[in-house]
């Protein structure tokens, strides 16, 4: 095996029992028929079960991101009426969480350099489908592992919140109950009418 299958094997791993093996919901922006068979095809390399949602035109895009729920993004850069840069835009508009993947045979390096600067989270070539499955796995398990880190942030804010609130609630019933010994205090000493019993 070369080092790409390796390394897939082993985000395999990783990916795998984070997402308890269901099926991956993959939203594909292609113009192409052939290059989406292709795409799907090198996807199985993945060895993950998948769902492949492709679409043609910014609409379909647009209310697919907005509307739906994905685990990976995969997108053309050049399209008749549309380009990967817009998508990406929409995609960090809409669902920012989600890794996004080019997929292009025309993506220079400047333009891929740029596309990693706005948000994308790899790119593969089509020249070079064989580096999908392997690019594929790195992206989820990358998605997986800043879910972890989110919710561990949330949980941690969430705790210091409670505990934030458990000490208001404390430092407010101490103060109560500093006042009405301050007030029996001054009563007592009301009674007692003692001048000796005076501070």
């Amino acid at each position: 095996t070369s080092a790409a299958q390796r390394i897939g094997l082993e985000l395999m791993n990783v990916v795998r029992p984070a997402r308890n093996a269901r099926t991956l919901r993959i939203l594909f922006l292609e113009d192409s028929a052939l290059d989406a068979e292709l795409v799907e095809e090198h996807l199985h390399g993945t060895g993950l079960p998948f769902a492949l949602e492709r679409v043609v035109s910014r609409e379909d895009y647009l209310a697919a991101v907005r509307g739906k729920e994905y685990d990976l993004i995969l997108a053309d850069f050049a399209l008749p009426a549309f380009d990967g840069m817009t998508a990406l835009a929409l995609a960090q508009e809409h669902c920012a969480h989600v890794p996004f993947v080019f997929v292009s045979a025309t993506l220079g390096e400047e333009v891929a350099v740029e596309a990693l600067k706005r948000g994308a989270t790899d790119y593969v070539l089509k020249q070079r489908l064989e580096r999908l499955p392997g690019t594929v796995l790195r992206a989820l398990a990358e998605a997986a592992e800043r879910a972890e880190r989110r919710k561990a942030e949330e949980a941690m804010h969430r705790l210091i919140d409670d505990k934030t609130a458990l000490l208001h609630e404390l430092d407010h019933r101490v103060k109560n109950n500093l006042q009405t010994l301050l007030a029996l205090i001054a009563l007592e000493i009301r009674r007692c009418g003692s001048t000796d019993a005076r501070p």
